[in-house]
């Protein structure tokens, strides 16, 4: 078995290969190029035909792009407990009603359980309730 150029050796050659990398377009390093060279490298797959490599390719780009989402997820629900705390109750029902929105969204995606965003959603909005009774009373 004959090969046109020697197997790739460093992660330069790696981006040569790919075609990212010329005289105009300095060498960026993005997520998907990582998967690429975990998977041409060996290091994170054992993918042995064209099409296993790019499910490979795939799914890490896949997990990537929901782990971005799942962490933007807990953000908001960060700013909520923190205007709870802070005590002040409209600006933690105007981030209640974003974390709401932003939660729904990441459930509508798959990346968490629909029972679990109802399970958040359910215990923020007691947060925010009880403190409206603290004010109140």
């Amino acid at each position: 078995m004959t090969q046109d150029r020697p197997p790739p050796t460093s992660i330069r050659n790696i981006r040569l290969d790919i075609g990212l990398e010329t005289a105009q377009n300095p060498p960026i390093f993005r997520p998907s190029t990582w998967a690429f060279v975990s998977i041409v490298l060996g290091v994170g797959s054992v993918a042995n035909t064209a099409q296993a490599r790019k499910r490979a390719i795939q799914n890490q780009n896949r997990r990537l792009h929901n782990d971005s989402l799942h962490s933007r997820m807990r953000t908001y629900v960060k700013h909520v407990l923190r205007t709870v705390r802070d005590g002040n109750q409209e600006q933690a029902r105007s981030a209640l009603h974003t974390a709401e929105s932003i939660i729904d969204k990441t459930a509508s995606k798959g990346v968490i359980h629909r029972n679990a965003a109802a399970r958040t959603k359910s215990r923020l909005s007691a947060r925010v309730k009880a403190m409206g009774q603290q004010a109140s009373a």
